[in-house]
């Protein structure tokens, strides 16, 4: 019965580099398909063990056996990325009537604006969802600001909304012995719609002004795709669990490009479609759960977690692969008197810790944390907090 069990592992790693095969036009970023949580952060990223809540959709299918029942009623999370309130002082300044040549030649300014890299995500207030009894369904939506860079004072703009649609089912193969082995498959779905524009630095001030006519008017394009994720869940003592998961098993995409978001409402022909997929990530965890003994009566549901994530990116897309040390995520939580969660761990390099309340319906989650937006870590590091309110009922 064991030797069954390693050539289910074995079949489901050459199941995980198949799609590598297939060439298509575009490759779409991996993020499409999550949404930045405080309590996933301040754990260093998603983690194949981890199998609680909500996230354990997109954490790992398997999970989702384990899971306790609950469902989500709604949820408000925002993200701001990048020196934000610097940027903003800059463009209070400059709408306060400052001398543009004294404004543009301050070396602070010119040190901020170079390379900059700022954003704003939400997500809801649509964050409906259930878990329990080895299935998990859930639809979200997000928006999104991103600003970067593309010149001494020029910056990139990039507004995004997208809708998530995620079902996985979850059980129990068979044992090794006394030792259970869950698996589980999730089926999902995107749909985002992206406007882009630039400003100079001058012209920031007066973004607010252009308003909706802004978005109606600048290029726009609709991307749709789905995907499968499969993975697997298992003990490898009384304290210690291992996960494997492959995300993006099959997950092809199709981007459809207009002129603006006012050709597209009145239903003009856009640019022929734009093909692509969302690379494979084939992601190992390990969690270690200790018991504390007399120290529950003020701790409980200590865990530490440990994944090598997108572990063949070098293979499934290497025109994006990064550094291994990118892709290593560390994190820890526990449970103080069964109302507060102290958090920390390591993402992407960088740091990262957070807290969360538990008032039953009710949960509160803050994060600080660190994301690298080059290929190598320490290169373009930037700093991120982000404060989320969930509604649940169990």
């Amino acid at each position: 019965m064991r030797s069954r069990g390693w050539v289910l592992l074995i079949t489901l790693g050459i199941t995980f580099t198949g799609p590598a095969e297939i060439l298509l036009s575009e490759t779409v970023s991996q993020k499409v398909f999550y949404l930045k949580s405080p309590r996933i952060a301040a754990l260093g990223g998603l983690h194949a063990t981890l199998s609680e809540d909500l996230s354990t959709i997109w954490n790992n299918p398997a999970g989702l056996y384990e899971a306790e029942s609950q469902f989500r009623i709604s949820e408000f999370t925002f993200n701001l990325g990048g020196p934000v309130f610097s940027l903003s002082n800059i463009v209070l300044r400059a709408a306060g009537g400052e001398d543009v040549d004294v404004l543009l030649t301050d070396p602070e300014v010119l040190a901020l604006v170079k390379g900059i890299y700022t954003s704003f995500d939400m997500t809801g207030p649509i964050s409906f969802g259930y878990v329990g009894k080895g299935l998990g369904f859930a639809i979200l939506n997000a928006t999104s600001v991103e600003a970067k860079s593309v010149g001494s004072t020029t910056f990139g703009f990039s507004v995004t909304e997208r809708v998530l649609l995620y079902g996985g089912y979850a059980f129990r193969i068979f044992p090794f012995g006394d030792t259970p082995v869950d698996t589980g498959i999730n089926l999902k779905a995107f749909l985002q719609g992206t406007s882009e524009f630039q400003r100079t630095l001058l012209e920031v001030p007066d973004l607010a002004k252009e308003g909706a006519n802004l978005l109606m008017n600048s290029p726009f394009s609709l991307t749709s795709g789905i995907g499968i994720d499969l993975g697997v869940l298992f003990p490898l003592g009384e304290s210690i669990k291992m996960g494997i998961v492959g995300r993006n098993l099959f997950t092809p995409t199709t981007r459809s490009d207009y002129t603006s978001l006012d050709a597209f409402l009145s239903k003009e022909q856009p640019a022929p479609a734009v093909k692509g997929n969302v690379p494979l990530d084939v992601s190992i965890g390990v969690q270690y759960a200790p018991s504390l003994g007399v120290m529950e009566l003020y701790f409980r549901k200590l865990r530490i977690m440990v994944d090598y994530n997108d572990s063949l990116d070098f293979l499934t897309h290497p025109a994006t692969a990064v550094n291994p040390v990118l892709k290593i995520g560390i994190g820890a939580e526990v449970q103080i008197l069964e109302i507060l969660w102290i958090r920390a761990g390591i993402f992407q390099g960088l740091l990262a810790f957070g807290f969360g309340l538990d008032y039953g319906a009710i949960k509160v989650n803050f994060a600080a944390y660190g994301t690298e937006q080059s290929i190598e870590p320490g290169i373009r590091p930037v700093f991120n907090i982000a404060f989320g309110l969930e509604i649940t009922l169990k």
